[in-house]
């Protein structure tokens, strides 16, 4: 291995004692020539080296050494043109290739110097000096980072060669020294919206320092202002890879990611963000903004509140904040209209839904939890009823209608006494509340205290004199007290104000037959299924009334009627049984 001397100043030669006397061979003139080339005697030296090449035109050492000292006079074309006729004769020759490269760096030409100076180390990889001269032609060039690679190769051939080391360090400085200054000319053309030119400059800056993570991350966001969203998001990605703490750089990916539709992994990046910075509160307002496209318009206002909060005198995030409000108000408003509309059609589950997702974006919206309680009553789920009732008095406690309403799901469930103190609390609100004194009086009879049933029936009838359910409520209570002729008067009634009641005609019919008025009682039993077809308890009625006439057969039709609309009804079942076995009897 040979020492490197000075940049460009050492040119291999062959040492030999030069010959006294005349010289005849041709090796006799080479070595004449290396004494006069030894003694900087570069025109005889020449002079010499031409002789040996007349006398064998083969001779690479020859045209070698003549190039050398061609250059030593300062003629680098007659010693290129030399050094390439030796490496013609010695494809090998390696020295030639080296010495070719110092001429080719003289006359500037470092790209042909660099392919001389990768020959020779291709023929002598332990070349330290071809390396270290390779490197500065990359210097020259402006590759520092190549100079670089080549100047460390060549010090970890000679690790004590303080030269080498010099070097290495001021490459390394110099790259530093580049790399920042080109970083920050993108900066500055990132910020006046020179996005191509700053995309040049990071990515100069990123060839000379592959672990610039804030060069990706601004080339990133060059690329984003471009509307290149994949390689902003790539060049995103690298930067977290270098920096995983870099939470600007995920909060940009995630505005990259916003754009492209992908609000998954944009709110994922947004998080990652505020993970690392708690107080960053644009990721928040963006991470808001990208719940509210989702339709998730909660999760958008607690993120939206959380960046005002933090910047308290934002006014774009405050404007979020207040859009986010109204929107939430609204989609609530709708969602229970349309809740109320689905309840008076029938469709339960659809006004669970809507009432459940009015609730979602309003937590406080009393009424929507009322009238969702209203809908599992209707469903059959009445501790569900319940608990929403309970939940709309805690939010409103003046709200007599939600007493009113959960005390009718604490009768359907037997608890009478929860569902008296819920009607009288509503009562107490509001004494006008005709219907709280009809339900009071529905638990009244529950408990079976069927005067105070009356009297609560007769102050809500006093409310409303055409409430056909107090008619009917009242007229069964009558009934069951064997006041026949006031149950018949109050169903009655209630058909002249709805001719279409059903329950009227059938709770009449009882009264009918109770009196011995089968006829009476059977034209009414007819008269509710005409109505409601499906009225299994009138089918029943009907016929218990037919067989106590005598006629078991048309009772057995009606009774099998009643099964066949209820088949788990035991009280259905027995009556079949009861006229089967009395039909059978006769026969």
């Amino acid at each position: 291995m040979r020492s490197v001397a000075i940049v460009l100043a050492f040119f291999a030669v062959a040492s030999c004692a030069s010959l006294p006397g005349q010289s005849t061979s041709p090796e006799e003139w080479y070595q004449q020539g290396v004494s006069f080339l030894n003694s900087r005697q570069y025109d005889e030296a020449i002079g010499a080296f031409s002789e040996a090449i007349e006398l064998n035109p083969q001779y690479a050492e020859a045209y070698r050494n003549r190039g050398l000292a061609w250059s030593k006079k300062g003629e680098y074309d007659q010693a290129i043109s030399d050094y390439t006729k030796a490496v013609e004769i010695n494809p090998r020759d390696g020295q030639a290739y080296y010495n070719r490269g110092l001429a080719w760096t003289e006359k500037g030409d470092f790209e042909r110097a660099i392919a001389d100076y990768t020959k020779a180390v291709e023929i002598n990889p332990e070349d330290s000096q071809a390396y270290y001269n390779r490197g500065i032609a990359w210097t020259k060039k402006g590759a520092l980072k190549r100079g670089l690679t080549d100047a460390e190769k060549a010090l970890s051939l000679e690790p004590n060669n303080k030269r080498l080391q010099d070097l290495v360090t001021a490459l390394q400085a110099k790259i530093a020294t580049q790399t920042e200054d080109r970083y920050q000319q993108g900066v500055s053309f990132l910020k006046s919206g020179q996005y191509n030119d700053a995309i040049e400059a990071f990515s100069e800056a990123l060839e000379s320092n592959p672990q610039y993570a804030e060069a990706y991350r601004n080339r990133g966001q060059a690329w984003a202002e471009k509307g290149e969203f994949d390689l902003a998001i790539s060049d995103y990605t690298k930067a977290v890879e270098i920096n995983p703490r870099d939470g600007q750089s995920y909060r940009n990916r995630g505005l990259a990611r916003a754009e492209k539709g992908e609000f998954d992994q944009a709110i994922s990046d947004y998080t990652k963000a505020v993970e690392m910075n708690p107080r960053d509160g644009q990721a928040y307002y963006n991470r808001g903004t990208v719940w509210a496209k989702k339709g998730a318009l909660k999760w958008g206002l607690t993120d939206a509140e959380k960046a005002l909060s933090l910047e308290p005198k934002n006014k774009t995030f405050a404007g979020l904040v207040t859009a986010l409000q109204v929107k939430i108000a609204s989609r609530g408003k709708d969602r229970f209209r349309q809740g109320l509309s689905f309840l008076e059609s029938g469709q339960y589950n659809e006004a669970i839904r809507a009432f459940s997702e009015a609730i979602e974006v309003s937590p406080q919206y009393a009424q929507a939890y009322r009238n969702r309680g209203l809908a599992w009553v209707r469903k059959g789920e009445v501790d569900r009823a319940i608990s929403d009732y309970t939940k709309a008095l805690k939010m409103n406690p003046k709200d007599g209608q939600a007493y009113r309403n959960r005390g009718l799901a604490w009768a359907k469930k037997g608890e009478f006494d929860q569902a008296i103190s819920d009607f009288t609390t509503a009562l107490r609100m509001n004494p006008k509340d005709g219907q709280a004194y009809s339900n009071r009086g529905i638990a009244w009879t529950g408990k079976g205290d069927l005067d105070r049933a009356i009297a609560d029936y007769s102050k809500a009838l006093e409310i409303n004199p055409r409430d056909v359910k107090a008619y009917v409520n009242r007229g069964f209570t009558w009934l069951k007290k064997g006041e026949l002729d006031q149950a018949i008067s109050d169903f009655t009634m209630a058909l002249e104000i709805n001719p279409r009641a059903a329950q009227a005609y059938n709770n009449r019919g009882i009264a009918w037959g109770q009196k011995g008025d089968l006829d009476q009682a059977i034209s009414d039993f007819t008269m509710a299924l005409e109505i409601n077809p499906r009225y299994a308890q009138a089918y029943s009625n009907r016929g218990i009334t037919w067989a106590e006439t005598g006629d078991l057969e048309r009772g057995l039709i009606d009774a099998k009627k009643a099964l066949s609309l209820e088949p788990k009804n035991k009280s259905y079942q027995s009556i079949v049984a009861f006229l089967e076995d009395q039909i059978g009897s006769k026969e």
